[in-house]
């Protein structure tokens, strides 16, 4: 029988792999298409869950290493310097060498951190806004609430700052129903405890086994609490009331244990300082949620909450790469998606339900529709990457020291 390579079959092929035939599709339609692939891909003992997206995102990662690693010389001045930094951060000699004294002299130099330093730590020098702003300034990390830059859903011509609920260490369900997940719940706190451990050993620190499981479980029952009042993703599906347009001084009013206002002047580059300054146009998606974690943070220990931020500050060093892969399967997509642009246009043109103000709105909403996928096509442009990150210095020889302060600015795309 002669092996077909068609794009096409290839695909179809992939997809009835997928498939448990022996399963009566009238019975449990989901095991008669998925049976087959759940057998072949058990979840592995590093994630809580697997799927398709998780097996793609797998082999971009092994393709991007492999591109690194590569021999390859790029014209681009910005990927060569990303393929340095790459480098560096796996010269793995080195990081078994230094462990994680990098990391620890970096959160010492925001201050006192209890789980490590004990008794050092001060409840009366406990400082929320400082908590967020060294957090956020140096890695992007964020406890309690999420901020980004997004593009305005009712005006896509221009970006606004966003506040969103924040999120936890584990999904929300884990914790929400311990009788169904307490195994990864207890499997969390075991790598969080060893993790600790870990921490004190590099920082040559006597280790306190049963002060790091109490610290622990405080932390876990922060989160447990932040998950609670967290709203489940199946009920955010009413964007209308998740839109509320606000002042960037209401943010005062709203959650005032933060001091908003030093918070950004101190994150943002001084380049929007100015904006800043003109008291812009936030868009809050959860008004509740803020009552609610106002009141979560008042009743929790101030240790706790500095223990579970610099616990967040250490997991962000896991990092990630991502990559679209095909400008043909790009290309197809963007075709794919004007088509859906096209039959949304004259599904409004032709309906005769809506008014015309609101016809009129969605009409001009259609046309203002910028599809984002994969990854924005000035990347494949070295004169334009390179002109992109032309204010992004890295040294030659940089130090590990200067990995871990690495910054991201959270207002950077705001202008």
């Amino acid at each position: 029988m002669p092996v077909v390579a068609h794009n096409g079959a290839v695909f179809e092929a992939n997809s009835l792999a997928t498939h448990a035939r022996m399963v009566d599709p009238c019975v449990d339609f989901f095991e008669f298409t998925c049976g087959n692939w759940k057998a072949k891909h058990p979840i592995p003992s590093d994630k809580t869950s697997h799927s398709q997206f998780h097996v793609l995102g797998d082999k971009i990662q092994a393709e991007m290493r492999a591109i690194f690693e590569s021999d390859e010389v790029f014209p681009s001045k910005s990927v060569t310097a990303l393929k340095a930094l790459y480098h560096r951060c796996m010269d793995i000699d080195t990081l078994n060498r230094i462990g994680a004294r990098k990391l620890i002299e970096t959160i010492r130099s925001f201050g006192e951190w209890p789980m490590l330093e004990g008794n050092k730590w001060r409840a009366d020098q406990f400082d929320l806004t400082t908590l967020f702003i060294n957090n956020a300034a140096v890695r992007g990390v964020q406890i309690f609430i999420n901020i980004d830059v997004a593009i305005d859903s009712n005006d896509v011509s221009r970006r606004i700052l966003q506040f969103d609920q924040g999120e936890t260490g584990l999904s929300r369900e884990f914790y929400c129903d311990k009788e169904r997940y307490g195994k990864i719940i207890t499997a969390y706190r075991r790598f969080l405890i060893n993790k600790v451990k870990l921490l004190h050993e590099d920082a040559n620190l006597p280790v306190n086994a049963m002060k790091i499981a109490s610290d622990v479980d405080e932390i876990i029952k922060l989160e447990t609490e932040l998950a609670k009042i967290v709203v489940a993703e199946e009920d955010r599906s009413n964007h209308t009331e998740m839109y509320n347009l606000r002042r960037l001084s209401d943010m005062q009013k709203l959650m005032p244990l933060v001091d908003w206002n030093r918070y950004f002047h101190f994150i943002a580059p001084f380049s929007i300082h100015s904006y800043l300054d003109n008291d812009p146009q936030i868009l809050i998606t959860e008004m509740d949620f803020l009552k609610r974690v106002t009141n979560l943070i008042n009743s929790t220990d101030p240790r706790t909450i500095t223990n579970y931020a610099y616990l967040s500050y250490t997991s962000a060093w896991d990092g990630e790469l991502e990559l679209s892969k095909s400008q043909a399967a790009k290309n197809v997509t963007l075709e794919m998606v004007r088509d859906l642009q096209d039959a949304f246009y004259s599904m409004v043109v032709e309906s005769d339900w809506m008014d015309k103000t609101t016809k009129a709105r969605a009409l001009e909403k259609a046309e203002h529709m910028l599809p984002q996928i994969g990854y924005p096509d000035f990347i494949l442009d070295n004169e334009k990457l390179d002109d992109y990150y032309s204010g992004d210095t890295l040294p030659e020889k940089i130090t590990h020291k200067e990995l871990f302060l690495c910054s991201h600015p959270i207002c950077k795309d705001i202008a």
